[in-house]
């Protein structure tokens, strides 16, 4: 997971803390004082078993 806070990379490549997870079915941010967000949005890596001269394959999650 890559995470980007106002156009700025703060996390680079962070593996999720349960490698067996095959869904995410909850985002939570939390903050204080005054927050707006603007844009969230969520890009994944699939493995491609059926593809093997390309064997990730991408898509948006949440836009």
């Amino acid at each position: 997971m890559n995470l980007y806070l106002n156009g700025k990379q703060v996390s680079d490549f962070v593996p999720f803390a349960d490698r067996k997870a095959e869904r995410i079915d909850l985002l939570r941010l939390t903050a204080r004082g005054c927050v707006e967000i603007e844009d969230i949005f969520l890009f994944s890596y699939d493995p491609a078993f059926d593809t093997p001269q390309q064997p990730i394959r991408s898509s948006i999650s949440l836009d």
